[in-house]
């Protein structure tokens, strides 16, 4: 059994190989991951919040990467960087569901560490943060904590959120790291 279940909903499948390619050579190879894709290349057959239960029910790894397409792991960090901190963030608190990379904590304030085009300024806090919001680019879902979407909602829109406030509702804790 893997570490990570990788879950990718894409639309443009050479975006998403790109993506792919570069978890792998970041140390999410196969032998420790497992990668599924959500193809709506063709049609909009997959949208993130009815196929979270899918992706929770079919996963036997502890951790659920949701991720964009577009994401690129090249800039140095990879598996073991998030192994680690997932090591830290399981010392401090066991009571943790979702964790990401860009998010607003509980002052309000936007926790983000990512390399993009926009040029984010990088949050000079300490990490891990607690949040009551995360961007759906990258989510790292502890599987165990089993929260759920709302019912009723669809599309590709602030599922992050959706995610968030239902694990705190659940009793468990969101993070920004």
């Amino acid at each position: 059994m893997g570490v990570f279940h990788i879950c990718t909903i894409a639309n443009k499948l050479d975006m998403y190989q790109t993506m792919k390619a570069s978890f792998i050579e970041a140390g999410f190879t196969e032998d420790k991951c497992r990668y599924s894709l959500f193809d709506n290349s063709e049609k909009n057959l997959y949208e993130p919040y009815n196929i979270l239960k899918v992706i929770q029910s079919n996963t036997v790894e502890p951790y659920i990467i949701l991720c964009h397409q577009d994401i690129l792991v090249d800039q140095g960090d990879g598996f073991e960087k998030l192994i680690n901190i997932i090591k830290e963030l399981e010392g401090k608190n066991t009571n943790w569901a979702i964790l990401g990379n860009a998010g607003m904590n509980y002052d309000y304030e936007f926790v983000v560490k990512i390399v993009n085009p926009n040029n984010f300024e990088p949050w000079a806090g300490e990490y891990p943060q607690e949040a009551h919001y995360l961007d759906e680019n990258f989510l790292v879902i502890n599987n165990s904590a089993n929260f759920s979407s709302s019912n009723g909602l669809s599309g590709f829109h602030i599922y992050g959120t959706d995610f968030c406030l239902n694990a705190i509702l659940q009793g468990y804790l969101g993070f920004a790291e």
